[in-house]
Parts: C-alpha cells; sequence; structure tokens
C-alpha cells in the first residue's frame, strides 16, 4: 500500500464505506480526513483515530499508528469479504480476534 510513495501518508480509517470503485471497478480508497503525512525522521503518530474494528491490536494496545496499521486494516477487509463476516471490536465475538489467535501459534 506504501510501497510506491514517495512520502508515507497514513490513511488510518481503512474500512469498506472508505474504499469506492470506479467505473471499471477499480479499487480507489477515499475519505482522508484523518490521515497523516509521516516525514522522514517521524515513522509514527500516537493519536488515536478510526474504527476500532479495523484497527490494528498494536495500535489499540499502544497507540503507536505506522504504514503497517493501514495493512492490518486492509487485511480486515479482505477478511470481511471472504469469511462473510463483519469484524467487530468485541472480546468474545470477533473475526478478526478468531484469526489471529489461529496463526498465532
Amino acid at each position: 500500500m506504501h510501497s510506491q510513495t514517495h512520502n508515507t501518508i497514513l490513511h488510518g480509517d481503512v474500512k469498506p464505506a472508505n474504499i469506492l470503485l470506479d467505473e471499471n471497478f477499480s479499487p480507489k480508497i477515499a475519505d482522508f480526513g484523518i490521515s497523516r503525512l509521516i516525514t522522514k525522521g517521524k515513522e509514527h503518530t500516537r493519536n488515536i483515530i478510526g474504527d476500532m474494528s479495523y484497527m490494528d491490536p498494536v495500535y489499540l494496545q499502544t497507540g503507536r499508528l505506522t504504514d503497517k496499521s493501514d495493512v492490518y486494516s486492509f487485511g480486515v477487509v479482505i477478511l470481511e469479504l471472504i469469511s462473510r463476516r463483519r469484524a467487530t471490536h468485541s472480546d468474545n465475538n470477533s473475526v478478526v480476534r478468531s484469526f489471529l489467535e489461529c496463526h498465532q501459534k
């Protein structure tokens, strides 16, 4: 997501509602209202932003938002498409939590 850019822009709110399709059904990421420009020497931001259902667990625990956080959020969107289940931020009812627990072993 961030490898083809000169400056890294952290979207911070990648979720289905912010992924739009153009006339050729090519996805476009929208709503950069809470995005952050990360410059050289500053690798992260500590402002809590975004939808908790799509937040990187490290970001939720530490408040550290990085380019990997956007990749994680996009992965949750893909997981929702594959599983046909909505990701929810909950300790006992989360498709994301189940996926992480299975793959941490």
